[in-house]
């Protein structure tokens, strides 16, 4: 005779308790909640059964992924009624319902951009009209916020890279434009300009107008570009500005452009839009290229590497490939 499950194993937990404990996580470490929140999710578990069951399964969840970044709830308690609440509020509903096999794949996703306002996959670029008329061409693989009301225009870049040209709406005429990164913080009343946000630092290439950069642990003033200038800024400090030149916009061309790249480099940035792993075999990483190769198209500029340099292309399957030595 085969052993009868046990009610928890037998019965789904009902999706709206689900979707009220995705809530309470939020809410809970948002890096707001206070002891009547505390208080109130006490009180929520009592009024049923399947609400203390839903919050049992957010604990499990916890225990796996770690935490929840305090980001996440207070972007959704900023803004209620916002897509990127609805957004969240899914996105742990179904973790919730999935269960512990799901939670291990998700552990590493970085949650901000999964809950961005605009975001694009890997190879697809965007462009996206504010209210303010403002206009982004969000690159690979890129995510970012946008918060605007009559008293600021904000862009917070979770990730990736964009191409900024601010609005000239008479609504928003008293608010600048500001974009920030893990690093700082942009601000400008009218420009065209680039930014690209790295590990360990951020990059700015401004194409018309002005801007400011404001590091975001400097204690010194701030560092002004003007148009056909570029930096690159950490949390601490703004380097000098150089000159731009035309590798700086190749990729809203949908090219990359090679100035006495390292073959190391530039199979980094190949990789940036391609799917799956692109690898850059060391005996050939400080190989010197220059050209031009369209970022739309990764096998084709691998093919011109291979017919122009020393380097041939191994593959196994449609997503690995690796640039080695010619034998």
């Amino acid at each position: 005779m085969n052993p009868v499950p046990g009610p928890q194993e037998a019965t789904p937990i009902s999706p709206h308790a689900l979707e009220a404990a995705a809530g309470w996580l939020m809410q809970l470490h948002s890096g707001t909640a206070t002891t009547d929140d505390h208080q109130a999710l006490a009180r929520w578990q009592q009024q049923d059964p399947e609400h203390a069951r839903a919050w049992q399964r957010a604990e499990e969840m916890l225990k796996t992924l770690g935490d929840i970044p305090p980001i996440i709830g207070k972007t959704a308690l900023d803004r209620p009624s916002s897509p990127s609440r609805r957004r969240a509020l899914r996105q742990l509903a179904l973790l919730l319902t999935a269960g512990p096999a799901l939670w291990i794949v998700q552990r590493e996703l970085p949650w901000q951009e999964l809950v961005a306002d605009y975001r694009t996959a890997t190879g697809v670029q965007r462009e996206v009209l504010l209210a303010d008329g403002s206009h982004l061409l969000l690159n690979t693989d890129s995510a970012v916020d946008v918060r605007f009301n009559t008293r600021e225009r904000h862009l917070r870049l979770q990730s990736g890279e964009m191409l900024v040209s601010t609005g000239t709406s008479p609504s928003f005429r008293n608010a600048q434009l500001s974009v920030t990164t893990h690093h700082g913080q942009l601000l400008s009343s009218s420009a065209r300009f680039t930014v690209r946000q790295k590990r360990e630092q951020t990059h700015v290439a401004v194409l018309a107008g002005t801007l400011s950069i404001h590091p975001r642990q400097a204690t010194g003033p701030a560092r002004q570009l003007v148009a056909g200038e570029q930096c690159h800024f950490s949390a601490y400090e703004a380097q000098p500005g150089s000159l731009t030149d035309d590798t700086t916009t190749a990729w809203t061309q949908g090219m990359l452009i090679a100035d006495r790249m390292t073959m190391r480099d530039v199979i980094a940035e190949l990789g940036r839009y391609r799917s799956g792993i692109l690898r850059c075999s060391p005996e050939i990483a400080g190989l010197l290229v220059s050209g031009s190769f369209p970022v739309t198209d990764t096998d084709r500029s691998l093919a011109l590497l291979a017919r122009t340099f020393p380097v041939q292309v191994r593959r196994i399957g449609n997503l690995w490939a690796s640039v080695e030595a010619r034998t």
